[in-house]
């Protein structure tokens, strides 16, 4: 008995925490900016007295399945976006899609970037996309 009530305080625990605050899969748009994942920075690039707002941006890293060949590493990438854009942080992650196993396809690895929101115009037309998935 005291095995069911445990399990069953398990599986109620993990409907409780899980996706808590809307959709799991719920993918903010441009529409809807307060669902953007953005932080506040206050500094140079800022006007005095304003917050600036940072947003994160994506490109494919270029890596296949079964590939000898490593994708590009985020500072090779980087390089794409700047001087013009300045990027403040940077990472590799999975797209979080499911893709088929098959050699010679997309591993779905990605590097993100986070770069202030005024500059994603400036990313976008060297084809990175809005990071929606975190």
């Amino acid at each position: 008995m005291a095995a069911i009530i445990r399990t069953l305080a398990l599986l109620l625990s993990f409907a409780v925490l899980a996706c808590a605050d809307g959709h799991c899969r719920q993918i903010a748009s441009q529409d809807n900016p307060q669902k953007l994942k953005q932080t506040s920075l206050t500094g140079a690039s800022a006007a005095p007295g304003e917050e600036a707002r940072r947003v994160l941006v994506y490109k494919d890293d270029a890596s296949l399945q079964c590939s000898k060949k490593p994708g590009l590493s985020p500072a090779e990438q980087a390089k794409a976006l700047t001087p013009d854009v300045q990027v403040f942080t940077s990472t590799k992650k999975s797209d979080g899609l499911m893709h088929l196993q098959v050699c010679g396809q997309k591993t779905g690895q990605v590097n993100v970037f986070e770069i202030l929101e005024t500059d994603l115009p400036k990313a976008q037309q060297r084809s990175f996309k809005l990071w929606n998935l975190d």
